[in-house]
């Protein structure tokens, strides 16, 4: 878990690579060939040096919380059982493909509106709406793909539970609750089905953006819970 961020971090390294290859290359090209193209090469470098340095900067802060979570006392740490990690998939699967369909399904919604009002402001009407299917069919096989790959992710994923003011870590995933415009806006337990709920929100340009995570709670934390959700953060938008 030290390394958690280790994958995203070493593409970050080879964009910062190959950026510098189109930069050098790019300018030394031009100085060659008096081609004003090659400059072209060498500022889309520049874009690609900008990406590759703001994916570690970013990844390795959120490494650096993780690691701060690891480092500090924990108000829950366990691992789940085979049975609770099942129980734990099923549940945040059903979380995770309803707010993915809601969101698939507003999209399709304003492609099927845009459709029917092309008269109103398109001059070919069927190939407005023939856009629109194309936009809508689009977003169906990202809606199903990223579903499918969240829903493995989960299957592949160790068991263990870290919480705590900072963050949680729950089976091979990090939220941390210290980033700016992220916060803890939901934490709550069902007694009944032994089930700890935590919604985390950040703040985006198309406003606020829920992940909630379930947490299946062993019998020897179930009479701390309580105590337990009134340390945490949390706070509303």
């Amino acid at each position: 878990m030290k390394n958690h961020y280790l994958k995203p971090k070493l593409f970050a390294l080879v964009l910062l690579v190959i950026s510098l290859i189109m930069i050098f290359g790019g300018f030394f090209m031009e100085s060659e060939t008096y081609d004003m193209n090659y400059f072209g090469i060498a500022f889309i470098g520049i874009f690609v040096l900008i990406m590759a340095l703001v994916t570690f900067f970013v990844y390795n802060s959120l490494q650096r919380k993780l690691n701060a979570l690891l480092d500090a006392t924990p108000l829950l740490a366990f691992d789940l059982t085979e049975a609770q990690a099942q129980q734990a998939i099923e549940e945040n699967n059903a979380v995770l493909k309803s707010y993915n369909f809601r969101i698939w399904l507003t999209i399709v919604g304003f492609c099927a509106l845009f459709a029917l009002t092309g008269p109103l402001f398109a001059d070919d009407w069927g190939l407005w709406a023939l856009i629109c299917l194309g936009i809508a069919v689009f977003f169906t096989f990202v809606y199903y793909i990223a579903t499918a790959a969240r829903v493995n992710r989960f299957k592949k994923a160790d068991h263990h539970v870290i919480l705590n003011e900072k963050g949680i870590y729950f089976m091979g995933q990090y939220y941390t609750f210290g980033m700016p415009g992220v916060w803890l806006s939901q934490a709550e337990y069902d007694p009944q089905k032994g089930l700890l709920t935590l919604m985390v929100t950040a703040a985006t340009t198309a406003g606020p953006s829920d992940s909630t995570v379930v947490i299946p709670i062993p019998d020897q934390y179930k009479d701390k819970i309580e105590s337990i959700l009134g340390e945490l953060p949390t706070q509303t938008f």
